[in-house]
């Protein structure tokens, strides 16, 4: 059985590429208002192994996720430029992406990533095992969704995209972030990039975001006023705006809220 991702194009096909990595337990259907709004890109969508149209592949870890990421969109291909966008389990991947081809990528967003212990993290990985089985039924995707603050009107859309994930998949994604240890090599990735938190994440987030653009010597660090782990979708007017001013000018949104004063250009140079 071929390995090689499925995945969609929208937009431009003569515009920078953006290759959008989604978040667990759903699929590329998350990034399906953005990328309307983003008609000038080529924007590049997978779903990643275990999720959607691609569940019968296995997911085996972030780093192999990255891997087939890279072979099935980018090896042999040709692209002017080429910029990495990625959600709580996409940021993972696209932060091994980084840490594996960061010259083949021009900028990277990076939102809801921890890179730190976690605590209590036998209760909650026992907590994964006893409640992943429940996450296909209608109620559970539910009330999954509304813990997310996911917009009343997209619910059922994200319903339907749960129940295209393999159970098996979202059960090893999940074991993965809640144990995740970062590449040994933040410190050499230098691709502009934008970690970004929202404002009502759990304060770990807040603090591995500070972490990470303490190490990585071109990142810069941003908080989504008002907005949770999927604010992504709560603001997908925000996120678009805040993705396009990232990748044309490297200055960033009103509505993101920046922890210190950054200019790409010189921090690059």
């Amino acid at each position: 059985m071929s390995t090689a991702l499925h995945f969609r194009e929208f937009g431009n096909p003569d515009g920078p590429a953006i290759i959008f990595l989604h978040a667990a337990g759903t699929t590329g259907w998350m990034w399906s208002e953005h990328c309307a709004r983003l008609q000038e890109y080529r924007c590049l969508v997978p779903d990643l192994p275990g999720h959607g149209d691609n569940r019968k592949i296995d997911w085996v870890d972030a780093r192999h996720a990255a891997d087939l990421v890279f072979e099935s969109l980018l090896e042999g291909r040709h692209y002017d430029e080429v910029h990495l966008v990625g959600v709580s389990l996409g940021a993972y991947v696209g932060l091994e992406l980084l840490s594996r081809y960061q010259h083949d990528i021009g900028t990277a967003t990076l939102s809801g990533l921890n890179i730190l212990p976690v605590p209590d993290r036998a209760l909650l990985r026992a907590v994964s095992t006893l409640s992943t089985p429940l996450f296909r039924l209608w109620p559970f995707a539910r009330l999954n969704a509304k813990m997310l603050n996911i917009p009343d009107e997209k619910v059922a859309a994200y319903c339907n995209a749960a129940r295209r994930t393999s159970l098996a998949a979202l059960h090893k994604a999940t074991l993965e972030a809640l144990s995740y240890s970062p590449p040994n090599n933040l410190d050499e990735i230098s691709v502009p990039t934008l970690i970004l938190v929202g404002e009502n994440e759990r304060e770990l987030m807040h603090t591995s975001q500070r972490v990470l653009v303490k190490t990585m010597p071109n990142a810069l660090a941003g908080v989504a006023r008002d907005g949770g782990h999927a604010w992504c979708m709560e603001a997908p007017e925000l996120f678009a705006d805040a993705l396009r001013r990232w990748v044309d000018c490297g200055t960033v949104s009103p509505g993101i809220r920046a922890l210190e004063t950054w200019s790409r250009t010189s921090n690059a140079a």
